[in-house]
């Protein structure tokens, strides 16, 4: 059966790593009333194995020389625009 689930993550920008089943499909990423960023993810199978996937967080008007990364999604976090991207 498939569900949606939260991932939190800490807003800190560069990458960092989320441990989410294999073939979760990002929805959407937001901050939710307690100020942390979140990302939701639909998950096709709840007993799928884990994978490390490796997210990039940018403020805007920054530099991004990573190459291979693919767009989620931008919000705001404090002061912050943020833009959300994956590696791969």
């Amino acid at each position: 059966m498939k569900t949606i689930w939260k991932f939190e993550f800490a807003g800190d920008f560069g990458p960092f790593p989320l441990n989410m089943p294999e073939g979760a499909e990002i929805l959407s990423v937001q901050v939710q009333r307690n100020g942390r960023p979140c990302l939701w993810a639909l998950i096709p199978d709840q007993d799928a194995a884990p994978k490390i996937r490796t997210f990039w967080l940018f403020g805007t008007g920054w530099s991004i020389g990573i190459e291979h990364l693919q767009y989620i999604g931008t919000f705001q976090f404090y002061s912050y625009i943020c833009h959300l991207f994956e590696e791969g």
